[in-house]
C-alpha cells in the first residue's frame, strides 16, 4: 500500500488594511512523486462592538414644541445593535425605545412626532413617540443601553450632568451635531457645533 503524508509550508504572510492574506504550497508525498499545489488564505479582521452616541439634537425647534422636536443616534462601532430596551432620560423624564435594528455606520431618528416630522422633513422618522420634552435654555440627555449602562450624555445651555461640559445655547431652529460624527471627548462644546443646515438620519456637515 503507498502511503502518502501531507505537510504545508508556509512561504509568505502579508498585512494590508486588516486583513491577513498569504501563499501556502500542499505538498502530498507518495513512494513514486511528490505534487504540489499553491492557494491563498485570508483572515478577516474582527469587528468592533457596536458604539451608539446621540448625533444630533434639535431641541428648539422653530414649529411646534414639542412636536417638532428630534433627536438622531449613530452606531459609530462595527457590528449592528437593537435599540430596542435602551432608554433616554432628561430633565422631564425617561423614555425607553422600541426595538429597532442600528446598522454600523448608520443613523436613526427619534421624532416626538412622527406625523410632524414627516411634513417637514417629506420622509418618516426611523422613531417616533417619544414623550421627552427637551428645554430650550438648558437640558440634559443620558443614553443607557438595556443594563442601564451609561451609553452617552449630551448637554447644552444651562443643563448639567456628570461634569460633561456643556455646549452653548443655540438659536431656535438650529440644532447641535457632532463634528466629526461620532465623536465624543466628553466635551460638548468641542463635540458638537452650531448646525444651521439640519441632517436627520445622514452625516453632519
Amino acid at each position: 500500500m503507498r502511503k502518502v503524508k501531507t505537510f504545508f509550508v508556509l512561504l509568505s504572510v502579508i498585512f494590508i488594511g486588516g486583513v491577513f492574506t498569504g501563499a501556502y504550497f500542499s505538498d502530498s508525498v507518495a513512494t513514486t512523486n511528490n505534487t504540489f499545489t499553491a492557494g491563498t488564505w485570508t483572515v478577516a479582521p474582527v469587528p468592533t462592538p457596536a458604539r451608539v452616541v446621540i448625533n444630533e439634537v434639535l431641541y428648539d425647534p422653530t414649529g411646534a414644541e414639542p412636536a417638532d422636536e428630534w433627536i438622531e443616534f449613530y452606531n459609530a462601532g462595527g457590528t449592528a445593535v437593537d435599540l430596542g430596551g435602551y432608554t433616554l432620560t432628561d430633565n422631564s423624564g425617561t423614555f425607553t425605545l422600541p426595538s429597532y435594528s442600528l446598522g454600523a455606520g448608520s443613523y436613526a431618528v427619534l421624532a416626538t412626532s412622527g406625523v410632524s416630522f414627516n411634513a417637514v422633513y417629506g420622509f418618516p422618522p426611523h422613531l417616533s413617540g417619544s414623550t421627552l420634552a427637551l428645554s430650550n435654555t438648558g437640558d440634559y440627555l443620558v443614553l443607557k443601553d438595556p443594563a442601564s449602562v451609561e451609553i452617552d450624555i449630551v448637554v447644552w445651555g444651562t443643563g448639567s450632568y456628570g461634569g460633561v461640559t456643556p455646549h452653548y445655547d443655540v438659536s431656535a431652529g438650529h440644532s447641535i451635531a457632532r463634528s466629526p460624527n461620532g465623536a465624543d471627548t466628553d466635551d460638548c462644546s468641542v463635540d458638537f457645533i452650531d448646525a444651521t443646515t439640519l441632517t436627520p438620519g445622514g452625516p453632519n456637515v
